[in-house]
């Protein structure tokens, strides 16, 4: 049976006063010559960290439960989950600067593909989320990006 994240009580149980993602690692977007490498270990990382860490636990509750505690959605989204997504873009801006992946290419439709796929697997089918779900999400969006059509 499929294990699912442990189920909060509310939000404020996680933790009032931010400090649970506040106490997250600092995000290090990459500094390699390999853009893809660098998706990859920080999708995994983000990954692992999301069902794993308390601060999985804290979004998990917060998504339940943003309209009940606006204030602490908004410190989650602003302090935690933006600082991420941006290093990931950083990223994802090197690779076309690099001429690695097509320049038309959609960023934010990207990393909602690097980042929604692993959430939705893990908030909604119970599957795992591991390092080789994550390589295989990073593996064919990277491709869609660098060869096909751009999608807008």
């Amino acid at each position: 049976m499929p294990q699912r994240a442990a189920p909060m009580r509310s939000a404020a149980s996680v933790d009032s006063s931010g400090a649970t993602w506040l106490m997250a690692p600092p995000v290090v977007s990459g500094a390699t010559e390999d853009p893809r490498a660098d998706l990859l270990h920080l999708v995994s990382r983000l990954v692992a960290d999301m069902t794993s860490a308390p601060v999985g636990r804290a979004i998990l509750a917060l998504t339940g439960e943003a309209d009940k505690h606006a204030d602490l959605a908004r410190r989650l989204a602003d302090d935690y989950l933006a600082p991420r997504r941006a290093a990931l873009g950083e990223i994802l801006r090197r690779a076309v600067g690099s001429g690695e992946l097509n320049p038309d290419v959609d960023i934010d439709l990207m990393l909602d593909l690097v980042l929604g796929a692993p959430t939705y697997r893990w908030l909604t089918t119970g599957r795992p989320v591991d390092s080789h779900s994550a390589r295989a999400v990073v593996e064919a969006v990277w491709e869609m990006a660098r060869a096909g059509p751009t999608v807008r």
